[in-house]
């Protein structure tokens, strides 16, 4: 697996990019590892005209209580082209309830 893992700080925090929404979306889906753990494999939609690199995207696992029990986060590898949609992966979460998938952060290409 060539994914590099990155730490992720304890708290709530979804995001450094409030409003992302407004310009992505995200299609994503879980599956197991050979591991036992889960994968969280999708793409983001870029909704607006500008391209976008150095993308982040974080994953939440979330236990029934609604609690955060781990994170894991990702690069969304070529960044995002205007209207377009990219491929990211995020590996190595563990069993869970539920999970969260949102934009960390991201820089806007200026042309």
């Amino acid at each position: 697996d060539a994914q590099v893992r990155h730490p992720v700080q304890a708290g709530a925090t979804e995001t450094m990019m409030l409003g992302w929404e407004r310009h992505f979306t995200l299609d994503w889906s879980v599956g197991p590892t050979p591991l036992h753990g889960h994968r969280i494999s999708g793409y983001v939609i870029n909704g607006s005209g500008a391209n976008v690199n150095q993308m982040r995207v974080l994953a939440q696992a979330i236990d029934a209580s609604g609690t955060v029990v781990d994170k894991r986060m990702s690069w969304v590898l070529g960044g995002v082209n205007a209207f377009g949609r990219a491929y990211f992966e995020i590996g190595d979460l563990p069993p869970s309830d539920r999970y969260r998938v949102t934009v960390w952060d991201y820089d806007v290409i200026q042309s």
